[in-house]
């Protein structure tokens, strides 16, 4: 995740079962690496999520933008800012995170078709 501390490095696991998207993630300073905050989880409801998308990127990497209803449903997250976090994504992780993107994106219109 981006993090507003410039010497900040926050990085964790996102995960889904039916109800919940979670991320577990701990932030350390950026320069050495040695100071870690405690292993912080964050749950959104896939029923607060507006839109999630999945980005390909250039390179290496890819990201995974979610934005939700609520602001306080994701302001406990450091990348959190006006609606909507971006994840950043190792490349050997693309596979996976574009399926659960999709399935996460399938659960959100099945539950606007419904309202």
């Amino acid at each position: 995740m981006e993090n507003p501390l410039w010497f900040a490095e926050t990085e964790g696991i996102l995960s889904a079962d039916e109800s919940d998207l979670k991320l577990e993630f701990r932030t350390s300073d950026a320069v050495i690496g040695l100071i870690k905050s405690d292993i912080r989880e964050v749950k959104l409801a896939i029923d607060g999520i507006e839109e999630i998308t999945f980005q390909k990127g250039l390179l290496l990497g890819c990201s995974i933008n979610i934005r939700v209803a609520e602001m306080r449903a994701a302001s406990d997250l450091p990348a959190y800012k006006q609606g909507e976090v971006e994840l950043s994504i190792d490349g050997k992780h693309s596979e996976a995170a574009a399926e659960l993107v999709s399935s996460v994106q399938l659960a959100v219109a099945a539950r606007k078709r419904n309202t």
